[in-house]
């Protein structure tokens, strides 16, 4: 039986290495006892920034496993990439796979390596869906207008056009405006 908050251990390893926490105090020392000549006195403490960092990672890698276990894939995945429950929080009103795809971008901009994955992500949605949007709009404009053409108010403006072709002097505008005559488009559903 696991007892073990994982928020507590999340504060934790902020205390530890986040900014102003241990391992901040600790360059900070450094860095003075430099400027006086004096580091042979904090020796001693040299692992001790090491250590800091490690248990800091250690820290959030159980509260991740903590998360999963409570059922909370993406606090963990969060929890693993540095990032805390704050950006993670459920919004009221807001639906799980709303939540999730709010999450998503920033734990993968959380992640080491990954930072600009989740603007690219991002990107790739919105391109995607603007080329779906606009993929459709030409495709439902195709089938309006062909049915006009072939039914409606464009018919007749087609048929029209062709009729005052047709009466040209010139050969060609007189077949351009038998060719066009012809057009007929299949008549198409939504």
């Amino acid at each position: 039986m696991r007892m073990v908050n994982p928020e507590q251990l999340q504060h934790l390893a902020r205390l530890l290495n986040d900014r102003g926490g241990v391992t901040d105090d600790l360059t900070a020392a450094f860095t003075r006892t430099r400027q006086q000549g004096v580091t042979d006195r904090l020796a001693a403490l040299k692992p001790l920034h090491h250590w800091v960092d490690d248990t800091a990672v250690d820290l959030r890698r159980r509260a991740g496993y903590a998360y999963l276990e409570d059922g909370k894939p993406m606090l963990a995945l969060a929890t693993w990439a540095g990032g805390g429950t704050k950006d993670a929080k459920w919004r009221s009103k807001e639906s799980l796979a709303d939540w999730e795809d709010r999450i998503k971008p920033k734990i993968l901009t959380l992640i080491p390596g990954l930072a600009p994955l989740g603007a690219v992500g991002d990107a790739k949605a919105i391109v995607h869906d603007g080329g779906l949007a606009v993929f459709h709009g030409i495709n439902m404009t195709k089938i309006l207008a062909g049915n006009s053409l072939r039914e409606g108010w464009l018919g007749s403006l087609k048929n029209n056009a062709a009729l005052s072709m047709q009466n040209s002097d010139s050969v060609k505008v007189r077949w351009l405006g038998t060719i066009l005559e012809r057009v007929n488009p299949a008549l198409r559903s939504l």
